[in-house]
């Protein structure tokens, strides 16, 4: 990859020589040693800037003066609409210019966001990360693939009336959703906004992604990335909730006046699982100081209600649904001509037979078919289950190469992460360019704020959270290292340059009970480090971090009440009494739930025909409950009535046959029944093979444990099991299971050699 640096000569000592210097020959065109001689100036000029993939526009009034500069940029702008220009980075190096000035052509103003930065090495490291990130996201076939668009023709012709009505209203804001990540919400999005002129090509959006159970503070904090840098400093402990509310309109404000889109990648955040829209986006969102203008779009993972849309009256929705078959085949017949693959009509039939409607699915296939055609036919049943097995399918492929599964769990660290850091804790500069390259083109990662910083799919993530996955010792000491050398810095100074390292020194702080700056413990900031304390199971923690945060009053009600309910499951794993002072705070099925697991953690025989009370409850108003059913049957096996939890179980394992608790609960269920069938045999067997054969810390847990159970209760060997069982407690992340299931083998055995014993 190469970069054009464009400037003035006047500009040329002080920043762009000592800039190219550190760029290299071979990765920048800088006139003085790039052009060649005896060419005409101005042929020179354009065939070098053909041939490079980044524009650099060093910015100040000398270079917008310069009748060369305007040449180049007008050239790089043709470039840039034809796709033969990757990228354009503007940056103001003058004092006397800002993104405002009546010098800067209107669609630079409205297409980018314009900074000052007069640091040249920090200018370089920006031009060098640009660099590597079209280095990731960019190869021949790759371009092809993102330029292929197919259908939606009914979506769009609904967003063109909507947005073309007799009244001139223009919403506030609009969704584009879908459950499933790579459906093309950010396509749809683009295509349509173009086609009824609410942008210009080029478009490029800026883009804050949410996560579940984020607020308005992440939301200040992340468009510090993207907005000036006076909203940095902001004390979130102590300012009203009200004043947070004013940061984030003029946040939105100031980016309706510069002509900025911004695009919001939301995960629950905002668009919550019920549908409801987060209240403080609410507020957000209806304030008149916008006018009559497009504020930002949500590319979100749930459906908005009507009801709730109604409400706020200010935003259009649209669900990006499944292709049709006819478009799913479009998308799959193109994909295989980019890549050069032929395929027999039967053979094409057969793989879209299989497929769903899900671009991604058609793009997995597709790669596996570019790999081995008879291997993805063998493995047919894992592409047309890629919904359900794609988490595990992707992370146990990469899996195979220590590195890069390495590199990706650093990535699963935090919900971003800046480029710089991952190349710093790895120091292979290839190895790290080619990994990430692979992730951008498997779609399991998006590119952020100018493409520094990096998201991996929530979906992974999530999976790898669950299956306690953890860096190497090596790569764990080089991060904690990292981390070290930080505390003494000012986390303010950190937020402001590199908000992932703000994150993840704020995770180390909390595992290693390092005090934490008051305007930082807040709410929304911590709730991800006690969900991650929870599941680790140090409950003392979180009960000591929940009872000081929810007594914040300027924090999100929705995550002062997520902090309640962690609390009350740790007092619950507990068996603290304190949980009756907040259960009040909770009605319906969350206070079932919540009775029901601290009942059932109590252990008595009284205490679990209350817990299965609770529990059924819960599965009469909704019978599908998946987490309800699974206690129950806890439940039920603790009663010992193993018929009606074996019921529970296999709905829960026939729903989702990839869930190892699942797997675990059915398998449980199983063999404690008095009489085995052989079919009972044969999927007690298979449930064994499917966690053996998993890489993830979680089914190694569960398969010690189920390996233990099923020598007592099937080969009916108790000194086996037993030592299994004890081994298990070296290695288990899941201690109090191992220990639960010794009690009930060894309190089972005890009851049958006193019976023996009688008879």
């Amino acid at each position: 990859m190469k970069a054009f640096l464009s400037h003035s000569s006047f500009d040329k000592e002080r920043f762009v020589r000592p800039i190219a210097n550190l760029l290299g020959k071979s990765r920048c065109v800088f006139d003085e040693r790039t052009f060649e001689a005896g060419y005409p100036t101005l042929q020179e000029i354009f065939r070098t800037l053909d041939e490079s993939d980044l524009f650099v526009l060093f910015i100040s009034r000398k270079a917008l003066a310069s009748a060369w500069v305007k040449k180049e940029i007008k050239r790089a702008k043709e470039n840039l609409q034809e796709g033969e220009l990757l990228r354009f980075l503007p940056i103001i190096i003058d004092d006397g210019i800002t993104h405002e000035s009546e010098e800067i052509p209107d669609w630079m103003k409205k297409s980018y966001n314009l900074k000052r930065i007069q640091n040249p090495t920090i200018i370089y490291n920006k031009i060098d990360m640009a660099l590597k990130s079209l280095a990731i996201e960019t190869n021949p076939i790759n371009r092809k693939l993102t330029q292929i668009f197919v259908g939606r023709n009914n979506e769009i012709e609904d967003f063109e009336n909507d947005i073309n009505n007799i009244e001139g209203w223009v919403p506030r804001f609009i969704v584009a959703h879908s459950f499933y990540e790579g459906m093309g919400r950010r396509t749809f999005l683009k295509q349509a906004m173009i086609k009824t002129n609410l942008v210009r090509a080029p478009f490029i959006p800026r883009i804050i992604n949410m996560e579940h159970n984020e607020s308005i503070e992440h939301f200040i904090m992340k468009s510090i990335l993207i907005t000036p840098d006076k909203y940095v400093g902001v004390d979130f402990f102590t300012i009203p909730y009200k004043d947070k509310i004013s940061y984030a309109i003029e946040i939105l404000r100031e980016s309706v006046e510069n002509n900025e889109s911004i695009f919001i990648a939301d995960n629950g955040s905002i668009v919550h699982p019920n549908g409801m829209i987060a209240d403080w986006f609410r507020q957000i969102i209806q304030s008149s100081k916008y006018g009559n203008e497009l504020v930002c779009c949500l590319l979100s993972k749930y459906r908005p209600i009507t009801k709730n849309a109604k409400v706020i009256n200010c935003g259009l929705s649209y669900d990006i649904k499944e292709l049709s078959k006819k478009e799913t085949q479009s998308l799959f017949m193109q994909m295989l001509r980019v890549l050069g693959i032929n395929l027999s009509s039967a053979d094409s039939q057969f793989f879209l037979d299989y497929l769903k409607g899900i671009p991604n699915q058609v793009k997995y296939a597709v790669n596996a078919i570019a790999n081995n055609q008879y291997e993805a036919k063998k493995n047919i049943k894992d592409i047309a289950q890629y919904a359900d097995e794609y988490s595990r399918l992707i992370v146990e492929n990469i899996q195979r190469d220590e590195k890069k599964f390495q590199i990706l769990l650093l990535l699963s660290e935090v919900d971003i992460i800046n480029q710089t850091f991952v190349y710093k804790l790895f120091s292979d500069n290839d190895l790290v360019t080619e990994t990430l390259a692979d992730f951008y083109n498997l779609s399991i990662i998006d590119l952020y704020y100018d493409r520094q910083y990096i998201r991996l799919s929530p979906t992974i993530s999530d999976y790898i959270d669950r299956c306690r996955y953890t860096l190497k010792p090596n790569f764990k000491t080089k991060l904690t290292q990292i981390i070290k050398a930080e505390y003494s810095n000012d986390l303010e100074a950190m937020l402001e340059n590199d908000y992932s390292q703000f994150l993840i020194t704020l995770k180390s702080m909390v595992e290693n009970r390092q005090k934490i700056p008051a305007k930082y413990y807040i709410p929304s900031l911590m709730l991800k480090n006690i969900i991650r304390e929870y599941d680790r199971g140090n409950y003392k923690t979180v009960i000591d971090m929940c009872t000081a945060l929810i007594e914040n009053k300027n924090s999100d009600a929705s995550i002062i009440r997520e902090l309640t309910y962690y609390l009350e499951l740790s007092y619950a794993r507990t068996q603290k009494p304190q949980f009756y002072d907040y259960i009040d705070s909770f009605d319906g099925m969350d206070r079932h739930f919540l009775l029901g697991f601290y009942y059932r953690n109590m252990g008595g025989r009284s205490e679990q025909q209350k817990a299965r009370k609770e529990f059924e409850n819960i599965l009469e108003e909704a019978p599908t409950n998946k987490k309800a059913k699974r206690e129950l049957v806890n439940t039920l096996l603790s009663l010992e009535e193993y018929d009606q939890a074996l019921e529970y179980a296999r709905d829960n394992y026939e729903a989702d046959k990839t869930n190892a608790f699942h797997i675990q609960s059915y398998f449980a269920a199983l063999i404690r029944r008095d009489k085995l069938e052989e079919s009972d045999l044969l999927i007690i067997d298979d449930l064994l093979d499917i966690l053996r054969n998993r890489r993830d810390r979680r089914s190694k847990d569960f398969f010690i444990c189920m390996n233990g159970e099923y020598q007592y209760y099937i080969k009916h060997d108790y000194e086996r099991s037993i030592k299994i069982l004890k081994e298990a407690k070296v290695e288990n992340g899941n201690v109090e299971y191992v220990n639960k299931a010794i009690k009930r083998i060894e309190r089972d055995y005890s009851s049958k050699r006193n019976n023996t014993k009688i008879l």
